[in-house]
């Protein structure tokens, strides 16, 4: 017999946006978890929907080589686990450096998915192949 685990959702929001994202993940039984700044901890969340909040400082920021070894080890969580991680970030080029699939969504607070990319390159990725550029184009083009 299989255990039917929960699925946990670990949101990271730099400002408010993914309402309805959060709620519906709620609703399809999933454990919603929320990163965020300081400055956010009063913004319209669905706090019914999230089960715990994380606070970043305001002064928080990644540097370069903090965030390519934050990829490092999400890429070393899933390679060892294959969990499915839902990554959310408004950087095109780490959504090609991380991601299996590229969920484009629309802008504002009600947004949803407007085009679903895969992205098949082999990993570890180099941002500088001409296949992640025209990836990373087509992402741009469609968020224009």
């Amino acid at each position: 017999m299989t255990e039917e685990r929960q699925l946990t959702v670990l949101c990271l929001a730099s400002y408010e946006k993914g309402q309805e994202f959060m709620r519906e993940c709620k609703r399809q039984g999933c454990r919603v978890l929320l990163v965020t700044t300081e400055k956010l901890r009063d913004a319209n969340w669905p706090r019914e929907s999230v089960d715990e909040f994380f606070y970043m400082p305001p002064d928080f920021a990644l540097d370069a080589l903090t965030r390519r070894r934050m990829h490092a080890f999400l890429l070393d969580i899933w390679q060892r686990t294959r969990t499915t991680i839902v990554f959310v970030t408004h950087d095109i080029g780490e959504a090609v450096a991380l991601a299996d699939r590229i969920c484009v969504m629309s802008p504002g607070p009600r947004a949803r998915i407007v085009q679903v990319l895969p992205v098949d390159l082999p990993r570890p990725r180099d941002p500088t192949d001409p296949q992640a550029a025209q990836l990373f184009k087509r992402v741009e083009a469609l968020l224009a």
